[in-house]
C-alpha cells in the first residue's frame, strides 16, 4: 500500500457501521428485510406446483447483490475505491484534472447502469413483469454506490443534503429497496392457480 493510500485510511475512512446513527441503522435492517424477502421469494418458487428455475435463480441473484450491497453499506466499501482513485491521481500527477475524470465515470456508470437495468427487464419474461420493479430498484442502488465511490463534489453535496433529517441519498436507497420488496412481495402473495 502507498503512502497516501495507507495516510487515507488511517486518517479518512471508518467503516459505516461505527458511524452510522439511528437512520443509517433503520437503512442496513430495512436492506436485510429486502434481503430475507429476496430469499423467501427464491424459497417459494423453489416450492412450486410448477418449478420455474429461471425464477429461482433471478431471486438468489437479487439476494446474492442485496447481500453485496448490504456489507458494501456495513463496512463503506466504495470509499475504497475512492480512496484508491485519490491516491492514484495524485501520485500519476492528474489530481488537478480529475474533474474531468469524475464526470466521464459518473456518466459511464449511468449508461451502463441504464443499459443493464433495460436489458435485464426486457429480459424478463412477460409472466415477470413485476420482477421489472426489482431490476429497477437494483440498479438504482449500484448507481448510488458507484456515484459514491466516483465522489464528483456535485452530486456528494446533492445526495448529502437532508430533507426532514434523512439524507437525500438514504431516500433514494430506501425508495429503490421498497422496488425489490414489492417485487419480492408480489410473487409469494400471489394467488395464481396451482402456482403455490
Amino acid at each position: 500500500m502507498s503512502g497516501c493510500t495507507q495516510y487515507e485510511f488511517d486518517h479518512t475512512w471508518t467503516p459505516a457501521i461505527l458511524k452510522a446513527g439511528p437512520a443509517g441503522w433503520a437503512l442496513l435492517a430495512f436492506y436485510g428485510v429486502v434481503l430475507t424477502a429476496a430469499l423467501f421469494r427464491a424459497v417459494k418458487e423453489a416450492q412450486a406446483l410448477h418449478l420455474d428455475k429461471l425464477e429461482i435463480r433471478f431471486w438468489l441473484l437479487v439476494a446474492g447483490v442485496l447481500l453485496a450491497l448490504l456489507v458494501n453499506r456495513l463496512f463503506d466499501l466504495q470509499s475504497v475505491l475512492t480512496v484508491a482513485g485519490r491516491c492514484a491521481a495524485i501520485h500519476e500527477g492528474w489530481y488537478s484534472g480529475r474533474r474531468g475524470v469524475q464526470e466521464w465515470l459518473v456518466a459511464g456508470v449511468f449508461v451502463s447502469g441504464a443499459f443493464a437495468a433495460v436489458a435485464g427487464a426486457l429480459s424478463l419474461r412477460p409472466q415477470s413483469r413485476a420482477d421489472r420493479w426489482a431490476v429497477a430498484g437494483l440498479a438504482v442502488l449500484i448507481f448510488l454506490v458507484a456515484a459514491r465511490a466516483v465522489s464528483l463534489h456535485a452530486i456528494d453535496h446533492f445526495l448529502r443534503r437532508s430533507i426532514g433529517g434523512l439524507t437525500i441519498n438514504g431516500l433514494l436507497e430506501g425508495a429503490a429497496l421498497v422496488l425489490v420488496l414489492v417485487s419480492a412481495s408480489n410473487g409469494v402473495f400471489r394467488s395464481g392457480p396451482g402456482r403455490y
